[in-house]
């Protein structure tokens, strides 16, 4: 069955015979999107929701592509009898009685026939349908919609609902603005000018929290600091007046850190060293420049290892991060990681791993001096 010439003749007949006035019905594309068609006056044609499923269905099965199928199986999905059941049908008579007897809420939005009157800033004023709205001054359909579903003050291209004033509506936008703003958190809306120290520098620096950006520290940082929810950031800036709580923050760890934990740990190194009852933060002043969140993850077992550290009676980690020295015969030397060595000596990184594990001698002469942790 030739389905194509049936669409043809169908739409044929159906220009010559619209719905009529007050009667239900549905907009349909001509040539589907997916094929091409437009939003354009003549690709569009009213149709009552039988037409619309037989018009959809003969394009399927005349083109049988993936998307016109796609549409066809989305009008079954959305046809909802009035329990609330699907109803899961071909039938266009069946369609079509689903379709009416939806309640209101539930029916298309653009298919609404009764006429509004939109008001306009500058007084315009419209009477008409959402579909005549919307094809007369182009305004997208999902901006149309949300005039109805949104607030009912809201506006859209400068049209709404209500009839609203340009004063007024500037006014309401101002206590709008001003609402939102005392909602602001952080360094969005302080504007306070604050005296900064740097332990480590002795650098003074005024300003507010957004003008800290320019000394390299994280926001959300500078905000901790000046709501006195952290003392010192990593690289030493605190607030002036807690310069001193922030000096002595290594003496007084219990008194300022909730996550603070007294117990001793035995630390090794993969190089031989040891760290007999230290606890993490002394691991984490002392390794690694204060932070002591890596040694804890050791500690809790998280974590094999940090920068070459493990805990006594554990397997020793494998790790990149150090720094070995390769010689050879003729006295020269070459330090770096194991990437940085491989790419030296011109092998792959597993054959130094090799070496530094000692399965192997030498790689191409080059052989372990010692190594180093970060």
């Amino acid at each position: 069955m030739d389905y194509k010439s049936i669409y043809s003749q169908f739409i044929e007949s159906r220009r010559q015979n619209p719905p009529e006035d007050g009667e239900y019905f549905e907009r349909h594309h001509i040539v589907p999107r997916c094929m091409g068609g437009g939003d354009e006056p003549e690709n569009i044609i009213p149709l009552i929701p039988e037409d619309h499923f037989f018009a959809h269905l003969c394009l399927a099965k005349g083109y049988k592509k993936r998307r016109l199928w796609a549409a066809v199986w989305i009008m079954i999905n959305k046809t909802r009898s009035i329990d609330g059941q699907k109803s899961w049908t071909y039938s266009r008579k069946e369609y079509g009685w689903i379709v009416r007897r939806r309640p209101q809420k539930e029916m298309h939005p653009m298919a609404d026939n009764k006429k509004h009157t939109f008001y306009h800033l500058e007084g315009g004023v419209f009477r008409g349908t959402r579909i005549q709205f919307s094809e007369k001054f182009k305004i997208p359909a999902a901006s149309v919609n949300a005039l109805f579903y949104g607030r009912k003050d809201a506006f859209c291209y400068g049209w709404s609902l209500k009839k609203t004033s340009m004063a007024e509506y500037k006014k309401k936008r101002t206590e709008t603005a001003q609402s939102n703003g005392k909602k602001l958190k952080g360094f969005v809306r302080d504007k306070t000018i604050y005296k900064f120290y740097n332990t480590k520098t002795e650098e003074v620096f005024w300003g507010s929290q957004s003008q800290m950006k320019t000394k390299g520290i994280n926001p959300t940082t500078v905000w901790a600091l000046c709501n006195e929810q952290r003392m010192m950031s990593r690289c030493g800036w605190c607030l002036y007046k807690n310069k001193y709580v922030a000096a002595r923050y290594a003496t007084r760890p219990k008194e300022l850190s909730h996550r603070y934990n007294d117990e001793t740990y035995n630390f090794k190194h993969i190089d031989g060293r040891q760290e007999n009852e230290k606890t993490i933060w002394e691991m984490g002043q002392k390794y690694a420049a204060g932070d002591s969140r890596g040694f804890g993850e050791v500690a809790r077992g998280k974590r094999k290892g940090k920068n070459g550290w493990f805990l006594e009676g554990n397997k020793k980690p494998r790790t990149m991060n150090l720094k070995y020295v390769f010689c050879n015969d003729y006295n020269e030397t070459i330090k770096g990681n194991m990437k940085q060595i491989a790419q030296k000596i011109g092998v792959h990184k597993a054959s130094v791993q090799r070496v530094v594990r000692g399965r192997n001698q030498k790689v191409k002469g080059w052989r372990l001096a010692s190594e180093q942790g970060l």
